[in-house]
């Protein structure tokens, strides 16, 4: 199951001798799970950060309350998964099927390449608003105006600087319109929500 000390995991039996945290929670941090098939797996409260996820067949799995900071999520079918709670910052969820995803108040959005630096947005719901990465920078959209001026200060022409200031206030308004779409969670109950 390891190689090298990284912990690969291929299909749900590969769990059963996984490390667990102190209660049974699986501790997979780093780990590789690249293309793995983890439908309907039990991966609640797991943590999961920095695992390589891309391709993974995680359709129906229950992720609620997982911790996936920095995981790498590119391609990974999530159809019907339980993601509420689940922590998503940093995540790349770039290409993800999220169709169908329980337990989140909304989609994440992802645009890009933007600005003076050609960063990938993410812009993530959370229980009481949202979650806005930009390359290694995380905060709200009140607070992007000045991390773009930040940004760019001393950076290109005044013409340059002006096309990346409409470019992440035209991001704004697509966020704001997309963050209009989601709903609260109203209920613990998975299936319900």
């Amino acid at each position: 199951m390891t190689t090298t000390d990284r912990i690969v995991i291929r299909t749900k039996a590969d769990l059963d001798n996984a490390p667990r945290r102190p209660g049974g929670l699986l501790l997979l941090g780093g780990a590789y799970l690249r293309g793995a098939d983890l439908g309907d797996a039990y991966l609640g409260g797991a943590y999961l950060g920095g695992a390589d996820l891309g391709d993974a067949y995680l359709r129906g799995a229950d992720l609620g309350g997982a911790d996936l900071r920095g995981a790498d999520l590119r391609g990974a079918d999530l159809r019907g998964a339980y993601l509420r709670g689940a922590y998503l910052r940093g995540a790349y969820l770039r290409g993800a099927d999220l169709r169908d995803v329980r337990g989140l108040r909304g989609l994440p959005l992802t645009h890009g390449p933007i600005g003076s630096e050609n960063q990938y947005v993410t812009l993530l719901p959370t229980p009481t608003g949202h979650t806005l990465i930009v390359g290694c920078w995380t905060g709200t959209l009140d607070a992007l105006p000045d991390e773009v001026d930040r940004r760019i200060a001393g950076k290109g022409t005044d013409a340059e600087r002006e096309r990346w200031r409409r470019q992440y206030h035209l991001l704004i308004e697509m966020c704001v319109l997309h963050m209009q779409t989601w709903q609260p969670v109203e209920t613990d109950d998975k299936d319900a929500a």
